[in-house]
């Protein structure tokens, strides 16, 4: 059983292209994987032959990258540098507009209590920027805040990865 695995997994064919290779039909190798049956002689001496010769090659050599795989990172640890700059623009931008948003509505709340607005289109006008400030609220709260910090260290980390693998 162990020494079809082994070769399986060596060299990473299929058990159809090895019974090919080593001219067997490949339900006596899966009988043979499965412990229903043994292999008969003239199927365990190729594959004895084929695992001793598997056994004698050196080690393959390491992958080791190349000047395209080099440029590759650099480009792309660029490209994630250059996206957590914009995101981190992005970021400011929408923490300006909730800090504008959250002060109309304390202005407002103020102007309501005051008496010199008391007219109707006063009111709906208030109301309108009411409306629009809280609209601006949830789209630059919290929680879109936080995806876009999470986004923005997300890149800068794949950015320091590739650096790293450099």
């Amino acid at each position: 059983m162990k020494i079809v695995q082994s070769i399986l997994s060596a060299i990473g064919i299929s058990q159809r292209t090895l019974a090919a290779l080593i001219n067997a039909n490949h339900t006596t190798l899966s009988r043979y994987e499965t412990a229903t049956r043994s292999l008969p002689t003239n199927v365990m001496l190729p594959l004895a032959e084929l695992q001793q010769t598997l056994s004698s090659l050196p080690t393959p050599p390491q992958a080791s990258p190349t000047t395209e795989d080099i440029q590759t990172l650099q480009q792309r640890a660029a490209y994630c540098t250059a996206q957590a700059t914009i995101l981190q623009q992005q970021l400011a931008a929408m923490q300006l507009q909730y800090n504008q948003a959250a002060t109309l509505l304390q202005l407002i709340a103020a102007l309501r209590i005051n008496p010199i607005i008391t007219g109707e289109k006063q009111q709906r006008w208030l109301d309108e920027q009411a409306y629009q400030a809280n609209k601006k609220l949830a789209k630059y709260g919290w929680l879109p805040q936080q995806q876009l910090q999470q986004k923005i260290a997300l890149l800068q980390h794949e950015a320091k990865l590739c650096l790293q693998q450099l």
